[in-house]
């Protein structure tokens, strides 16, 4: 049940509780007093021990709320064993003491409060017993596999056995939640990130061994981050995942649309294999695995082999899919990743990437990509007095070479047959100048990359198609990504602080968030305002998208570009017909805005991929222009053809 739906009984509490003896406060008694305490406390400041624990008692007083209400949860999970977590976790804030202070040898439920949406975001961290906080130690963040029902209150985390193992080798050992089911993609990436950074600002981690690690979804998730950043990591460890999307679909990437194509590149390990020069990977698959082919680690292995890449790829004989649950795998992982430190100034950096979402590797950055949709390639050499560059797809670049590496002086740099020079004071810059208007990190779409900044929702007041699109998609963000900022009025159709009408949005806030618009001009203030600077038209009844007019009732268009009240942030409009009944499943729901380029216009009906059946869709250039477009070959609602009635 949707926590909306759930939340709408929290008044009913009380009266559900079981009876009590005179004198003894009940269960919802307690929640609701502790949420009293909780509620002027404000928010849990990021990357701060102490505030950790702030957010910890809000995860716990989630997770006891959720529990009286009925939700299905794990049996060693109780609602009084929550209440009685959350207050304890309050005290430590109030002591001003971090979570759990001074536990080691145990795993513990740490949280974090998302600055996206709000939300208490739960992971876990076993530290070894004999943890001395005076010196670096080791990280693996292991990424957990796909259990449809895995969810805040049924977390999915290893077996036992690993803290032992921990101790043996040596490891602190972090487990992400990744939002659920979400791939690690998305807003499941975003956790990964958040919940590595949360743990290195509580304990001693040495930034030169953090291993990312995974298994089955997990595998496939560490594979996609470690190679989204590959000079954050020592190694990749990846057991018994997805390494090709096509190869495990059965198709033919040439016959996939342009938009789709970059959408699916993106999150796809084996396009970005080149960025493993310097990070070491570990492909581990059971030989009898049913679920996820080991084919799929074969081509991994191969791609790295070709590459002439640094891998080991092990298969366990007889073995089934579930071999991460065994000893001998662990060991196999710690093995591995013990000896590994990061590459720190490597003298050669290969790197690929499609979104400047990713822009850089070591002592290279991409500041312009050519052709959005396309993949942008670099490699750089650097020798003593010298640096060769090779770009392709790239308009913009950063160099700052090391020192070690090219020795000090002036030193000469050639880029696609460009010489220059660098002096050494500030990166060397070549290509285009970065336009104020122009794409840039954490503001270059696709659609999903608005959820991943700080974002508020407006809607038209007065607009009954406004508000029921903001309303529809709070419920879907609690089944996408399992979170809403965790104080909810019950009376409303979404907590206090998460949706703003038109007439009432503070214009510093325009500024200051990505901002999700619901409803058309007519129907929303806030679009009004720019709708003449975004890079797509509204007609009466419809939309224009390339100089070519859709209409119909059944026709929406959803659509993300550069917010103009601050170009370092994206706005998001959504309107006309609903996106997404296609996704109704637990198991497709969390990948319901994975299949949505920059912009996508659709009707009603369901493709097979259980989107919403595209009439036109594409990816925006640099400069929020139309660059690449995908045309349905019969678009019924189009205007002037004869399918139009």
């Amino acid at each position: 049940m949707p926590l909306i739906g759930l939340l709408a009984i929290l008044n009913g509490l009380v009266a559900q509780a079981p009876a009590h003896e005179a004198g003894e406060t009940s269960l919802g008694d307690r929640a609701a007093s502790l949420r009293a305490e909780l509620l002027p406390l404000g928010a849990a400041l990021p990357l701060d021990p102490v505030g950790s624990s702030l957010a910890l008692a809000k995860l716990h007083l989630e997770r006891a709320e959720r529990i009286l209400l009925g939700e299905m949860h794990d049996f060693d999970l109780t609602a009084e064993s929550e209440l009685d977590a959350a207050e304890r976790a309050l005290r430590w804030f109030r002591e001003a003491q971090p979570p759990h202070p001074g536990v080691y040898g145990e795993s513990l439920t740490l949280a974090y409060e998302a600055t996206n949406d709000g939300s208490c975001q739960p992971y876990w961290v076993y530290v070894p017993s004999n943890y001395d906080p005076q010196r670096p130690w080791p990280l693996i963040v292991y990424l957990h596999g796909w259990v449809p029902e895995t969810s805040k209150l049924i977390p999915w985390t290893v077996p036992g056995l690993v803290g032992d193992l921990c101790d043996e080798y040596g490891f602190i050992f972090m487990q992400p939640h990744g939002r659920g089911n979400t791939d690690f993609q998305g807003p499941g990436e975003g956790d990964v990130m958040r919940a590595l950074e949360e743990t290195m600002a509580r304990y001693h981690v040495d930034p030169d061994r953090v291993h990312m690690t995974g298994n089955s979804m997990g595998g496939y998730g560490a594979a996609c981050i470690g190679l989204h950043a590959p000079d954050r990591f020592a190694s990749i460890a990846a057991a018994c995942g997805q390494w090709d999307y096509y190869e495990w679909y059965g198709i033919d990437r040439d016959t996939v649309p342009a938009s789709k194509r970059y959408l699916y590149s993106l999150s796809n390990p084996v396009d970005w294999l080149e960025n493993a020069l310097h990070l070491p990977v570990l492909l581990q698959h059971g030989e009898r695995d049913s679920l996820v082919p080991p084919r799929q680690s074969a081509i991994g292995a191969a791609r790295l082999a070709d590459l002439g890449y640094e891998h080991t790829h092990h298969v366990v004989p007889n073995g089934y899919h579930q071999i991460y649950l065994e000893e001998p795998y662990f060991r196999r992982l710690m093995e591995f990743c013990l000896p590994l430190r990061r590459a720190s100034e490597p003298a050669e950096v290969r790197f690929v990437t499609y979104s400047l979402d990713y822009d850089s590797a070591h002592w290279v950055r991409i500041t312009g990509i050519e052709h959005w949709g396309e993949r942008a390639e670099v490699t750089a050499r650097g020798e003593p007095g010298r640096v060769a560059v090779s770009a392709r797809n790239v308009s913009g670049l950063e160099l700052s070479p090391p020192r070690s590496v090219v020795g000090e002086g002036p030193v000469a740099v050639e880029v696609n047959g460009e010489l220059l020079t660098w002096e050494g004071e500030a990166p060397l810059v070549w290509g285009e100048p970065v336009r104020p208007d122009a794409k840039r990190p954490q503001a270059c779409g696709p659609i999903r990359a608005v959820f991943d900044g700080p974002f508020v929702c407006v809607y038209g007041a007065g607009s009954a198609g406004s508000e029921s699109l903001c309303a529809g998609f709070t419920r879907e963000w609690w089944s996408y990504a399992e979170g809403l900022p965790w104080v909810y009025e019950h009376t409303q159709p979404w907590p206090p602080g998460w949706a703003v009408a038109d007439a009432d949005v503070d214009e510093g806030l325009l500024a200051q968030r990505n901002l999700i618009l619901f409803g058309r001009p007519e129907e929303n203030q806030v679009l009004a305002r720019i709708a003449d600077q975004l890079p797509l038209g509204f007609i009466e009844g419809g939309y224009r998208v390339a100089g070519r007019e859709f209409v119909g009732d059944d026709v929406g268009l959803w659509f993300c570009a550069r917010n103009p009240f601050n170009t370092e942030r994206m706005i998001l409009s959504v309107s006309g017909y609903p996106w997404g009944a296609g996704f109704g499943s637990i198991a497709r729901a969390d990948h319901k805005f994975d299949l949505m380029p920059d912009f996508i216009l659709f009707n009603s009906e369901i493709d097979a991929d259980d989107g919403n059946r595209m009439l036109a869709g594409g990816v925006f250039g640099s400069g929020w222009e139309i660059q690449t477009l995908d045309l349905s070959t019969d678009t019924p609602g189009e205007q002037g053809m004869e399918a139009q009635p």
